[in-house]
């Protein structure tokens, strides 16, 4: 992690991330990248993940929208159906590369922008008046139990500044 500027798990790893709200389906095409690894998942509003994708296809993306109770794979008009069962839903697209590769940097940003969503209506998002007290509550209590931990250090970094 030295001379890091963000601090990540995984150095050999770019992430793209999207926040769907299912008012529609959502259809994702995932390209033909070649050789390289990509995973693409999805997970649900109430945090339930639903198995990764790694190939090649069209998917769809929807709350119950095809008829099958989640987790679906079912086969919709050429595209697999990932309904999640919730209005809004999460995608994570890993895509691996070499950091310390300029050209190989390039091939992994190509292989993300081949990805592609597509949504006749994209729904909206109002931001939530959150509880900073209770964030600041709950924060100082998991940094006192932090302290008391006899764990390594290091996971102290969880629990945040």
């Amino acid at each position: 992690m030295h001379g890091q500027s963000v601090i990540r798990s995984n150095l050999d790893t770019l992430y793209s991330m999207l926040v769907l709200d299912l008012w529609s389906p959502a259809f994702v095409t995932y390209p033909d990248v070649g050789d390289r690894f990509v995973s693409l998942m999805c997970g649900s509003e109430s945090h339930d993940i639903f198995p990764a994708v790694y190939e090649p296809g069209e998917y769809l993306i929807t709350e119950n929208d095809c008829g099958c109770e989640p987790p679906c794979s079912a086969n919709q008009d050429g595209r697999l159906c990932m309904a999640v069962g919730t209005p809004k839903a999460f995608v994570i697209l890993r895509t691996l590369a070499d950091a310390k590769n300029a050209s190989d940097m390039t091939a992994a940003h190509q292989a993300q922008d081949g990805f592609v969503v597509e949504q006749a209506d994209v729904g909206q998002w109002d931001v939530p008046n959150w509880d900073q007290l209770g964030l600041r509550v709950i924060r100082g209590i998991l940094l006192a139990l932090g302290a008391t931990s006899r764990e390594p250090p290091v996971l102290r970094l969880l629990y945040g500044p």
